[in-house]
């Protein structure tokens, strides 16, 4: 006969065992958590962990005994998370324990990841300069939490830009108009050591509602490009230029609409982008062909040039007067906070006293460590091992394994401040399709790597010469798979 002993009723009482190599001292052992359903792809059962909020799949469960309870003792507060979720919109997280052996004594092994999903629009991604945090909480939260005071002043603050900038007018609906709802986005600006720089708020319309060809038509806003972006410290370190940094202050609510809208939405960064753009080229300020985010204004004597990261900028000039100038004619034009350039896109930049400029990313290479549990990894020395092959033979990993998400978090390193791991993250990219443990191996290693060298950064070496050098490194038959 087919044995059922494994079935046990929905919301069962259980504990999930922590394996050994997750253990820490004076930690518990195991988790309380209970039983909503089982997987379908492989043994195991889906457990909800009340504590942290997260859901889990484990073959490793410890089930009490269970107590047969009428419907009208059932208790519905845990559909609360559920009922938050859908207030937010938010990012959620979902934590899975894959248990490697069958649950048969104290001690398994498990591997514990974290898979991110996200929900990003387009234009939100944008808007994502320096280091920012989407925090998980609705309005009503964000109230009763310890920051109350500064989420609140974070709102008083959007809703005074609001109003100042006149962009909305109390009306009917009108017949045959769509009214789109709105919410709270809040998000924590931190600074390069990741300390609190800035608690943000922002009330947004739900753009997800809208629909294309009759609610709006183009939505495309350029930004910088990378390039751009380490390019401008290293001019500024060779010609000796001054950084500043600036920051538009609701810029999405200078943007002109063209559509008769109640209130405004996905075109938002665009319409801020065409308005921005017309204001630099009235103050004599060039677009490069090569960036439509870079601008750049030559004299005989001086220099400015200017990136732009959605609503926040770099901007380098050989005379001082000059850039300060040109800054007192923005805050005339948009509402900015204007600063020495120390932190863009999750780069920390410092200037050194010889003029030098240094960019790394310590504070994100720390985060990515913690979020993909590899903290307190053994750190190596290199960002590969040679001739290593991911050959197709190889045991396949399991789809609960965020290699996706890794990925994209060393690419935004490597692209940004680490080209050292270029070249062992290409190779580990190749085989998105046909994932391996040897190459999740290798992308651990990779972090590994950046956990020993989260001090490495770039380095732009004052008054040196101006020209471009070209190097080449290449080997014999050193790609084993080809």
């Amino acid at each position: 006969p087919v044995s059922i002993d494994h079935f046990h009723g929905f919301g069962t009482e259980c504990f999930v065992h922590v394996p050994k190599q997750l253990q820490r001292k004076w930690k518990k052992k195991s988790v309380a958590g209970r039983l909503i359903g089982y997987c379908d792809e492989k043994d195991g059962y889906r457990i909800w962990l009340p504590d942290i909020n997260q859901i889990i799949t484990s073959r490793g469960v410890l089930f009490k005994p269970e107590k047969i309870r009428l419907p009208s003792q059932m208790s519905v507060k845990a559909d609360s998370s559920e009922k938050n979720e859908d207030e937010d919109d938010s990012d959620a997280e979902e934590l899975r324990l894959e248990l490697n052996s069958q649950w048969t004594s104290k001690e398994a092994k498990c591997e514990v990841e974290t898979k991110m999903e996200r929900e990003e629009e387009k234009s939100e991604q944008a808007s994502r300069s320096n280091k920012q945090e989407e925090v998980a909480l609705s309005s009503k939260q964000a109230m009763q939490s310890v920051d109350a005071a500064d989420w609140r002043k974070a709102m008083e603050e959007e809703l005074h830009s609001l109003e100042e900038n006149s962009v909305w007018t109390l009306v009917d609906p009108p017949s045959g108009k769509k009214v789109l709802d709105s919410r709270w986005v809040l998000r924590i600006k931190t600074k390069a050591d990741g300390s609190v720089a800035r608690y943000k708020a922002r009330l947004v319309s739900k753009g997800y509602m809208q629909r294309p060809g009759i609610d709006y038509d183009e939505i495309f806003s350029p930004v910088a490009r990378f390039d751009t972006v380490r390019a401008l410290p290293s001019i500024a370190a060779v010609e000796m230029l001054k950084l500043q940094q600036f920051d538009v202050k609701t810029a999405f609510l200078y943007g002109a609409l063209k559509e008769e809208v109640l209130y405004g939405l996905k075109q938002a960064p665009r319409c801020w982008n065409l308005r921005l753009v017309e204001f630099l080229r009235k103050q004599g300020l060039k677009q490069s062909t090569a960036d439509p985010c870079l601008f750049a204004r030559m004299k005989e004597r001086s220099k400015l040039l200017l990136a732009i990261y959605v609503h926040d900028g770099i901007v380098a000039g050989s005379d001082t007067d000059e850039t300060e100038q040109f800054l007192a004619v923005m805050k005339k034009e948009f509402q900015i906070k204007q600063g020495p350039l120390d932190t863009f896109l999750g780069m920390g930049i410092k200037v050194l006293s010889d003029g030098s400029i240094f960019a790394g990313q310590q504070a994100y290479t720390r985060h990515i460590l913690k979020r993909f549990r590899l903290d307190e990894a053994n750190a190596v020395s290199t960002p590969a091992e040679i001739n290593v092959s991911m050959e197709e033979n190889e045991e396949h990993l399991s789809s609960n394994i965020p290699y996706s998400e890794a990925m994209g978090a060393l690419m935004f390193s490597m692209t940004a401040t680490r080209p050292d791991i270029a070249y062992a993250v290409s190779t580990v990219s190749q085989v998105m399709d046909k994932l391996s443990i040897k190459a999740w191996q290798a992308v651990k290693r990779i972090f590994r790597y950046l956990r020993g060298t989260a001090d490495y950064g770039l380095l732009y070496q004052a008054k040196r010469e101006g020209f471009l050098k070209g190097y080449s490194d290449a080997d014999y038959a050193g790609d084993v798979t080809t």
